[in-house]
């Protein structure tokens, strides 16, 4: 199971590159993205624009607004990212999807007591995150 930083380093990634494909000329795509440091700020901040705008030419915010457009926010199908916020001269704020967040959680406990990960069920209507755990009920 892949880290929830692992995979915004990724989307940010692919969409920086689909904005701006000359990136792909970078051996190392320096993609910075940190835990918020205050709630009101979100969850995860992305701070490769102004890195970035060094090696294209742009503004900051310029290029925060061009990956905003090009960022996928979903994974495996469910919505991951709730908001976006371009800050200040091109940081961006990621909020997360309390949903997705849910089903992290659900796995990793998963993964932590019973030691395995969980695989998709076929059906067309199981859930991206087929494990579903449910709390005994104490009489």
């Amino acid at each position: 199971m892949k880290l929830i930083n692992d995979i915004l380093t990724d989307k940010f990634r692919k969409a920086a590159l689909s904005a701006y494909p000359p990136l792909e000329q970078e051996s190392d795509l320096p993609i910075e993205l940190v835990p918020s440091t205050q709630d009101k700020f979100g969850h995860y901040q992305f701070n490769s624009s102004m890195k970035f705008a060094k090696l294209l030419g742009a503004t900051p915010r310029q290029i925060a607004q061009s990956i905003e457009k090009s960022l996928d926010l979903h994974h495996e199908g469910q919505p991951m990212i709730e908001k976006l916020e371009i800050a200040g001269p091109g940081f961006i704020n990621i909020t997360l999807s309390p949903l997705f967040l849910s089903q992290y959680a659900k796995q990793l406990y998963a993964i932590r007591i019973w030691g395995f990960h969980s695989h998709r069920r076929s059906s067309a209507s199981s859930s991206t995150f087929p494990l579903q755990i449910r709390p005994k009920r104490c009489m």
